[in-house]
């Protein structure tokens, strides 16, 4: 599965390693800012992203055995940021490459290949004797079990289920007709998913290059902790290069869209037709109501309450309570709405 700086070098030919200059290593991901982890890319883009790669570091450590890979106009910084001494102490490097978009764009392709070279969603699992079923599972006709699949004790699968390859499935949870659960998902104990909710589908990630959108795949994927209930023709993205995650407890409504890299907290209430951008967390206990909407990489606090239709743009803290568009303090909200109401009022008499 891993992959060499030469295959990458093939690849990119513009990659250019700045320190240590002797460096010998292959990768087996590529990480995000957010999580760094050992044996993996790291792509800089701007200096947003630099900065923020700069506190992960002081925060967590810098990973071991990893490659910086950084847009050839922040050269002078990253150096500044990473000298050699810090890169060799956790065998590290830092690369230059001419786009890092359009790089992670191309090299993520050749992960994703690798990660699923052994994949088989053609022949069901159980014919192939790779699927891992419990001899108490309930498993009606029409499911459709990919390579490597492990389904626990009690668990419910209705007519049309498809599950693909290193997916699993815990102990009582069911899984209503026509659900769709993509490959690696896990999903834990005592869950309910209602009918044609689609599980693990690639996020929204593009980056648009010389009249072309070129997709980033996905390497990330879903993990759905216990007890939770998820509405029917509800759909949760993969994450990018990490994974998207729903925390126990949680309720999710019918038509509800989370976007790849979201993190909702336990026990949180998402009522429908509610959606969620990319990246967006969504703190314990707090409550969406129908058809707020999520900006990307947003932080909601604990205990908030979002109102229903809520177009939600910046960041809030622990038990906030907003609503309207944009968002803003409810109170707050109900007072712009009167005085609206009432201008309207006095125009019309007028």
């Amino acid at each position: 599965m891993k992959i060499s700086f030469g295959e990458l070098k093939n690849l990119e030919p513009s990659l250019t390693l700045l320190s240590p200059d002797n460096w010998q290593g292959s990768f087996a991901t590529i990480a995000t800012v957010k999580k760094l982890t050992p044996q993996s890319l790291i792509f800089v883009k701007d200096k947003k992203f630099l900065k923020l790669f700069i506190e992960m570091i002081a925060a967590q450590g810098m990973p071991v055995d990893c490659a910086i890979i950084v847009n050839k106009d922040l050269r002078a910084d990253a150096q500044m940021a990473l000298p050699l001494n810090i890169l060799s102490e956790k065998k590290c490097c830092l690369c230059v490459i001419d786009n890092a978009q359009l790089a992670m764009a191309r090299i993520s392709k050749l992960f994703f290949d690798r990660l699923n070279s052994d994949c088989n969603d053609m022949v069901d699992g159980r014919q192939m004797g790779t699927a891992e079923v419990h001899p108490s599972a309930w498993i009606a006709q029409g499911v459709f079990l990919g390579s490597h699949v492990k389904i626990g004790k009690d668990v419910q699968l209705f007519p049309g289920v498809t599950i693909l390859s290193h997916s699993e499935i815990g102990d009582g949870t069911i899984l209503f007709p026509n659900v769709v659960i993509y490959r690696f998902v896990k999903i834990g104990q005592g869950c309910r998913i209602h009918a044609s909710s689609v599980i693990g589908a690639d996020g929204f990630g593009y980056y648009f290059h010389q009249g072309i959108h070129h997709k980033i795949w996905h390497l990330g994927s879903v993990i759905i902790e216990n007890n939770i209930e998820i509405g029917a023709c509800t759909t949760i993205d993969r994450g990018t290069f990490g994974d998207t995650m729903i925390h126990s407890g949680a309720i999710i409504d019918n038509q509800v869209q989370v976007g790849h890299n979201c993190q909702l907290g336990k026990g949180v209430v998402v009522c429908g037709q509610t959606g969620f951008a990319g990246s967006c967390e969504f703190g314990d206990y707090s409550v969406a109501g129908g058809r707020a909407g999520f900006g990307p990489d947003l932080k909601i606090g604990k205990q908030c309450q979002v109102g229903g239709l809520a177009g939600v743009t910046c960041n809030w803290p622990d038990g906030s309570i907003i609503a309207g568009h944009p968002a803003r303090p409810v109170k707050e909200w109900l007072r712009s709405e009167a005085k609206i109401r009432s201008l309207i009022k006095r125009e019309e008499k007028d």
